[in-house]
This record gives structure tokens, sequence and C-alpha cells, in this order.
């Protein structure tokens, strides 16, 4: 029970004051929010609010990785660190209150308890220099359960010194290897610098303030897995609009990993999409700043290893993204007890698994996010998929048989590879968890189950139903990519324009409306133009797997390509057809033997216990914020008391309702449910409790889950 005790202040611009003086576009407006304080290897977060006058007094509970000697002594690693994120309170794009990142930083505690009574901690947004926030830290100490004060000394680690020498050699040179691919080779001619294969963080591996994608997608979620589950019941009963006969065969059909469970993965992505965005609403990356007229908006990227801080935060189209993956990583990751206990999650699980691979790709999209549904601009996004993982290894098995562009052709032997990295997938403990008849025909190998998916009789076991389903998480939308039937084509293109001249009635409003985005113009897709580069998690075989390391063929991070004939390839990007139909190639971004893994491995451990985790408890609202989601709860009521509940001759829309729309936005909600009753001719509002995600000042579960189903005429 050792602690690190400080008092605090906080210094920044007065950015809410600044722009109800003077105005501006909505996403300047900002104002003071909550600070999260971890130190290196903490399990949670400790968040205050801060200001510039009154010192807060902070206090830490350090890890158990420490010792206690002699002489009231604690000795503690010299690169132990205290680790700070800032937040601020601003505006989504549609108006509703939000919680946005605004800043991070870091420094050694031998600096902090050094200082003989007070130092500064600089915050700062991502590659931004300029300081987006100060802290003022004084008094620190380390305090035993009798608020006695330790005497500490900071050990040295040659080793780790060693090994942080050889992960800052690999890391350069991965970004600069996958980043000459991308410029000389594999080029993407839209927008040939769409790419990312590292991303800026406080500390990172080595403590060079980067990290490779794969760490950043290794992320924990920002609630328990009862939680999860819950949030699961939900979203996965709105896809199967609540019919208790669709919701039991799910549960039951998804008992085990099997191919009629993988069937339930479209299901499945469809509820992360909904999830992502009941939880985060959208607002470009950036931080608000000064400038001679007053508050202004910098946009700059910022991919957050740290999970999201609440459930009323806002993020860009990458903050969504990592949040799905996490999400499905988080059921892949569950162990047997947790399984049992949380139903929703178990059928996650093996819906996805062994199947499927929840990947985030690098999108040449129409615009940064999806709730506009569509355009003929070429604008850079993030998204994640769940890629069927059959269909990506003969994608790689493809990409092998070619050459790039102004590199050498692999020396590697292909047949080698295919098998060492099916096997990788579907490895003997993974078959063991099949049904007989999938076990029987994946044990023979890629050969044999290729051949079984050119099959459209019985005989294929469903395999050649397997397809690749997109998870937007800017906008609430279906995960199909691509109609293979022109007649379901023909309908999504028809559905897309009511759905549109629809909620143009409603508009403009609060609500996130459920979109369709296939079949947007004949059998294109009207948002994704073409996926660009996946990023796999870092335990994912292709990368984890010993044999494929000790080939030298380790990768998480692969370039997509449309299928060629021609021997040399030049270009990069597959469209959302090819990548359903599996007329794309895969090839890795930069590939890694078992030495240079095993530093990666041991550095990214390191650098994750400087990762800021989730806060030690839900949300609890303030009473503001209880008294609004009353508000808002009852004027939703009002809404589906007057709402017809007969049939009605229109068309029907859904919005989705954020959960910082409820608890922070209520007049919002309250012109939402007077537009829908004036347009609306019948309808019905779907009210659900997200059991842990937030309570009210008394303790009661405060986490409503909300779908406005309406018939537009």
């Amino acid at each position: 029970m050792m602690r690190l005790k400080f008092n605090v202040t906080q210094s920044e611009p007065e950015y809410a004051k600044l722009f109800l003086a003077t105005g501006g576009s909505i996403n300047a407006a900002a104002g003071p929010g909550k600070t999260d304080f971890a130190v290196t290897g903490s399990t949670e977060s400790v968040a205050h609010q801060l200001n510039n006058v009154e010192a807060t007094e902070v206090t830490i509970q350090l890890p158990g990785n420490f010792e206690i000697k002699d002489n009231n002594t604690i000795h503690l690693d010299s690169r132990a660190k205290l680790n700070v994120l800032a937040n601020r309170t601003g505006a989504a794009i549609n108006g509703t209150i939000v919680d946005t990142h605004a800043g991070a930083g870091s420094m050694y505690l031998s600096t902090i308890l050094n200082a003989k009574s007070h130092v500064q901690l600089p915050l700062v947004y991502s590659a931004f220099a300029a300081h987006s926030a100060t802290l003022g830290i004084s008094g620190a100490k380390i305090v035993d359960e009798a608020n006695c004060e330790m005497n500490v000394y900071f050990a040295k680690d040659d080793a780790k010194d060693k090994l942080f020498e050889s992960a800052e050699q690999i890391i350069d040179s991965y970004a600069q290897c996958g980043w000459d691919l991308r410029q000389k080779g594999l080029v993407y001619t839209p927008s040939p610098t769409l790419t990312k294969t590292v991303a800026k963080t406080p500390v990172g591996i080595a403590e060079k303030g980067y990290n490779l994608v794969h760490n950043v997608l290794k992320r924990e979620i920002p609630f328990g897995i009862e939680t999860l589950n819950s949030l699961f019941e939900s979203c996965i009963g709105h896809e199967l609009e609540f019919d208790a006969e669709e919701v039991e065969n799910f549960l039951k059909t998804t008992q085990t990993p099997c191919i009629e469970a993988a069937i339930w993965a479209k299901t499945v992505a469809g509820a992360c999409s909904t999830a992502a965005n009941f939880l985060i609403s959208y607002r470009a990356d950036g931080n608000t700043t000064l400038a001679p007229t007053g508050s202004t908006f910098t946009a700059a990227e910022s991919w957050l290893h740290s999970t999201m801080r609440s459930p009323v935060d806002a993020n860009d189209c990458d903050g969504s993204a990592l949040l799905i993956t996490s999400m499905i990583q988080r059921c892949i990751d569950a162990t047997d007890e947790e399984l049992d206990e949380n139903d929703y999650v178990r059928a996650v699980r093996n819906s996805v698994t062994p199947y499927y691979t929840p990947v985030v790709s690098v999108v040449g999209a129409s615009a940064a996010e999806a709730s506009g549904g569509g355009g003929t601009h070429i604008a850079g996004h993030a998204v994640a998929l769940l890629l069927d993982n059959i269909g990506l290894l003969q994608a790689i098995d493809k990409g092998m048989g070619k050459k790039i562009q102004n590199f050498e052709k692999s020396a590697s032997d292909p047949s080698v590879l295919r098998n060492a990295r099916f096997s990788a997938i579907f490895s003997d403990s993974v078959l063991e968890t099949l049904p007989a008849d999938e076990r029987a025909i994946l044990a023979q190998g890629p050969e044999v189950v290729g051949a079984v998916m050119e099959a459209s009789d019985d005989s294929s076991i469903g395999f050649h139903s397997l397809e690749s389903f997109a998870i937007e998480g800017t906008t609430p939308a279906g995960a199909t990519l691509y109609a293979k039937s022109s007649e379901k084509a023909k309908r999504a293109a028809i559905d897309s324009k009511r759905d549109t001249a629809a909620f143009a009635k409603l508009a403009p409003n609060v609500g996130r409306s459920f979109k369709t985005l296939y079949g947007g113009n004949g059998t294109d897709h009207k948002f994704y133009k073409d996926f660009v580069e996946v990023s796999l998690h870092p335990d994912h075989p292709l990368f984890s797997d010993t044999t494929v390391r000790k080939l030298g063929a380790a990768a998480t991070q692969f370039v997509l390509s449309e299928e060629i004939r021609s021997e040399v390839v030049e270009t990069c990007g597959a469209t959302p057809r090819q990548l359903v139909d599996r007329q794309y190639m895969a090839f890795p971004m930069i590939t890694i033997d078992e030495k240079s893994a095993k530093i990666l491995d041991e550095a990214s451990a390191i650098a994750a216990t400087d990762v800021v985790p989730r806060r030690g408890s839900s949300m609890t609202l303030s009473a503001a914020q209880t008294r609004d989601l009353i508000l808002s709860k009852t004027a939703l009521k009002t809404l589906d008391e007057s709402l017809s509940k007969d049939g009605a001759v229109g068309h029907p829309v859904a919005y989705l309702l954020a959960f910082s729309t409820l608890v922070n936005n209520p007049q919002s909600v309250e012109h939402l449910c007077a537009v829908v009753q004036s347009h609306a001719l019948a309808g019905e509002i779907d009210f659900k409790l997200v059991n842990g995600l937030a309570q009210t000042e008394d303790g009661e579960e405060a986490g409503l889950f909300v779908v406005i189903n309406a018939i537009v005429g």
C-alpha cells in the first residue's frame, strides 16, 4: 500500500471564457475537464478536476513491483514515471457536449521526487510542440500505510537499457522500411501518404515517443467484462429487432466456435458499430488553440493507446475503430469462467474465432467520417473490419507470387510460408474446438481448403459463404461491404435514397441515424473507396506464432491491392467488392524474424506499463447530468406514448442516441422528439439499460440505451 502523494495545479488558457466572448467554429469550443494520473505499472488511473489557483492533492497507489530495504528505503526502477492525460469539455460534430483528449505528458519519478519543492510538467497534444497545459507539482513524496514518508532509491537496470537500444534500432528500421514500401513500391495514387506504421505516444517503445500501430491495437476496454456483456446484449438485441426467438437462436448457435456461429459475424459487426456510436460521438482529432482573434481549432492526427476516459467521450474515426477492435479482442481473450458467466461475450467470441480477424484498416474514403453518407472526394479514414481468415490467407499467398516495383522478390519458399501461416491460424488447439467435419477439412491444409472453397454445393460446409464486414465507428451502419446479389444491391440503393429523403425531413437533429452505406451506385459502396492497409493485434498468430517467426515472416501490417495478372505490382488499394469476392492481394508491410520479434515483445510490454490505464470506477453522473438524463428520458417516453403503433405506409428509419447526448444535451433530445413527432406516421422507441456503464449520484444504474424507430412518409 505504498502511495505517491503530491499537490498539483493546472494552468491553461480560459478557452470557455474566450469562446463565449469571441465565438468561433464548434470544434473550437472547449472548457476545463478532468486530468488522469497514473504511475508506471498502474492498473487504474485517478482523475481530478484541477485549476490554476488552488492545489489539489493527488494520491496514487504504487504497483507491487518494488522492494523495501533497510533504513525505510523503497527501491524503484529509475525509469518509473508519472503519466498524465488531460481532458477538456468540448463539442462533437452534432453539437453534443463531450469529453475530449487535450494532451498528455510523462516525467520520471526521480525528477519529481528529487525536486526540492516544485516541478512543472508540460502536457502536449500528439505531435504538437506547443504546450496545451502545464502542471505545477509540489510536495511529492512516497508514503506508507501510516502516511509516513519513505526514503527512495532509484535502481538502474542495465539489461533494460541494452534492450531499449536494440528496440530503438528495430522500430526506426520498421518505420523507414514501411515508408519506403509505400512511397516507392505499393503506392496509393489518390493519396500517396495515406499510411500508418507508428503512432505518436507520450512514452512509447524505448521511451522515444513512438509506438508501433499493432501495439496501439493492444488496448484495454474502458469498463468491466460484465458491462461489455450488457452492452452487447442491447446492441445485438437491436440488430435482431429484439425478437426473442431470434435472440435465442443467436445465443444457441454461438455456444461453440463453428461455421454456423460464424454466420452471425455480420450481426456482431453491426452491433459493434452501434456500440461504438453509442459510446463515442464524432469529433475530429486536433486541439483547441489560441489565435489573436480568439480560440481556434488545429487538426492533428492522434491514435491514442490509452482507452477512452468515460462513456461521454468524443474521438475521431481511429478512436472508434480502436474501441471496436478492443471490445472484440476482449471477447477473444476471455477466460473460460468469463465465457460461462457472460453469454453475449461468448457469442461474440465464437462468431469471430477462428474464421475472422478483427483489424483496423486505413481507408481511402469519400470523407473523413461517414455521417454524410458519400461523395466523390478521397479522404483518409480508419475503420474496423472483420476479415475472413481464409480470404486473408489466400490474399497473402497471391501476393507472394508477385514482385513489388523497385523491390527484390522474396526468396522464401511460398509453399512453406503458406502452410506455416495456415497452421498458425488453424492450429491443432484451434481445430480441437471445431466440429469434426470442419476439423477434417481444415486439417488437410490450405490447398484442400481452397478447393473446398471453390465448391458451391453442400460439400463446402459453408466455407464459401464467409465474407468480410465493415464496422463503421463514425455513424451507425450495416456491416455489408458489397451485395453479391444484384437484386439485393438494387434494394439497398433504393433504401439508401429513401433514407436520405426521410432523414432530410427530420434534419437537423442530434440523433445518430442508421445508414445503409453499400449499394449506393449500382453495386458500389457509398463511402469506402479503397482499403489500403490493415493492422492486426500483436497476439495474432501471423505475428506471434513461433514457426512463422523462425521463417522471418512475422507481420501485423499488410498492404492491400486488387488482384492483377501482371507480375509486377505498382499500386495498392482494394475495393469493398474485391474484399468480399476475395479478389485482392495482401503484402506484409514489414516482416520480422524471431530475434527481432522477441525484442519488440519485451520492449512493447515495458512501454505498455506507461500507458495510462482506465479509471478505477465507472462514471458517476453529476447532479446536472442526472437531472438532464431524467429530462431526456421523459421526453423520449412522452414521444413513444404519442407514436402510433399501428402499421403505416412509409419508410422506416432509426436514430441512435449517444450516451453523451442523453446526459449532456436534454434540450437537443427534446428537439429531436418534437421533429419526429411532427413527421413520423408511426414508431416505437427501444429502451434498454447497460449495466455498470454509469451510475447516478445515488448509485442507481444510469446507462440508458435508446433507439428511436420511426415510419416517415
